[in-house]
């Protein structure tokens, strides 16, 4: 089978960005290049002002209060109208009161992962989403991967704060995994 290589753009609002997302990143490809012999590409620090085409998928990291201008929401929205995904989360009530006005802004509906969609199942199977970095809540919607938990984190190794098992971070970077495989297919 022929390895398909995406590229995603790693993209930071607010104010400071959690250390340890890119190690993150970098442990969530050794196990995605294991798992589906596919990998990905990061870019680091993408202007959502840039040419977002060239990503397949794009992950939103928030950390503080932000505000996304207009023209950004509406070139976010074009971004997933042409098959690109995103992959969202909040590292704190700030960022996720941030977030609300860009997601209605898309004109997505999120809501909490049910036992029938695909992201519980494929590769890894799961009953619900494992414990990331903080708690597990996820919200999915077309295209759209909506994540309380801090998972980027976790595949670091900081699951639960940095106190989770080796099975803890296992089931993170699978969960991780199942998360590209959604916003990739």
């Amino acid at each position: 089978t022929e390895k398909r290589v995406a590229r995603i753009g790693l993209c930071y609002l607010g104010n400071e960005v959690p250390s340890g997302i890119l190690a993150g990143w970098d442990y969530l490809n050794r196990e995605y290049k294991r798992a589906t012999s596919n990998y990905f590409v990061t870019e680091d620090n993408v202007s959502l002002t840039s040419d977002l085409q060239n990503y397949a998928m794009l992950y939103l990291c928030g950390s503080g209060a932000f505000t996304l201008q207009d023209d950004v929401v509406k070139r976010l929205k074009t971004f997933m109208e042409q098959g690109g995904a995103l992959l969202i989360e909040d590292f704190n009530e700030a960022a996720e009161e941030s977030f609300k006005p860009v997601i209605s802004g898309l004109g997505i509906t999120v809501k909490p992962v049910a036992e029938y969609d695909s992201l519980l199942k494929a590769p890894y199977l799961f009953n619900v989403p494992p414990e990331g970095n903080q708690g597990n809540r996820v919200l999915l919607g077309k295209g759209i991967i909506y994540s309380h938990a801090r998972y980027s984190l976790a595949w670091g190794g900081k699951v639960s704060g940095g106190a989770g098992s080796r099975s803890d971070i296992r089931s993170a970077t699978e969960w991780g995994v199942n998360m590209l495989q959604f916003c990739l297919q």
